[in-house]
């Protein structure tokens, strides 16, 4: 699935998202990942919406978004209670979609100029 057919290089946007991994300008990714207008953290650790604790969230509010996307895979996860309870207190919008919706999320906001961090699982992710 092309998300972007025409990406600037201005920001780092998600080209497309399939079977093989996430695709950022040229590159492909098989593992998780941070994403922000900038700069791409590999998350080797996170495999699902469990595995996402308050120290990443923590991280992905470093740079000061506005909202903080978490592509869940190939579906919509829902968060845990605890998870939404500790999440509330950031202060921030915390969005979570399946990781296609994020993606094209992050990129249209991005292109707004607007200041986002994403966490994105692969739709492969086990």
């Amino acid at each position: 699935m092309d998300l972007l057919r025409h990406h600037s290089t201005e920001f780092l946007s998600v080209r497309s998202i399939n079977a093989e991994g996430i695709q950022i300008g040229e590159d492909c990714y098989q593992q998780s990942l941070l994403l922000t207008d900038s700069k791409i953290t590999l998350l080797p650790q996170i495999h699902s919406l469990a595995d996402i604790c308050n120290e990443l969230i923590e991280s992905a509010l470093a740079d000061g978004p506005d909202v903080v996307l978490i592509g869940t895979g190939a579906t919509l996860l829902r968060p845990s209670r605890n998870q939404y309870l500790d999440w509330l207190n950031a202060q921030v919008g915390i969005e979570t979609m399946d990781t296609r919706a994020a993606s094209r999320t992050f990129n249209i906001l991005m292109s707004e100029d607007r200041p986002v961090a994403a966490i994105l699982i692969p739709i492969t992710s086990h």
